[in-house]
């Protein structure tokens, strides 16, 4: 019941991505450390997102370690809202993975035939 407490309590005071992995790691026996994976998939998705449309080397590598992160969720033996987040966690990590690699390609077929160079 200790450790719980103190897990619950080191998840209550996270901010970021590396935080919650630290919780869940330094507390894995505990109820609070599948909680702790979810935030810092959701962490790393929405930095992901948000770095989509400005740093897309970055964006990808956060949504690589979402995927990875939702995809083990998934597949856990834990409580059924986590195991359901991971799944629908890891269908927006695709789905946003899709977007950002698309609109690379995309952005590459317009540019590259008005592209001359000078001999």
């Amino acid at each position: 019941a200790a450790i719980d407490a103190a897990a619950w309590n080191a998840l209550s005071q996270s901010e970021k991505a590396e935080d919650f992995a630290d919780v869940a790691s330094d507390f894995s026996n505990s109820k609070a450390a599948p909680w702790a994976r979810l935030r810092e998939a959701n962490s790393y998705l929405e930095v992901g997102l948000r770095d989509a449309f400005e740093n897309r080397e970055k964006a990808n590598t956060d949504l690589k370690k979402a995927k990875a992160i939702l995809a083990d969720l998934s597949k856990t033996k834990g409580p059924t809202w986590i195991v359901q987040q991971g799944r629908f966690g890891s269908a927006r990590a695709r789905a946003i993975s899709r977007s950002v690699t698309g609109a690379d390609s995309r952005m590459k077929r317009r540019i590259a035939p008005s592209v001359q160079l000078s001999s």
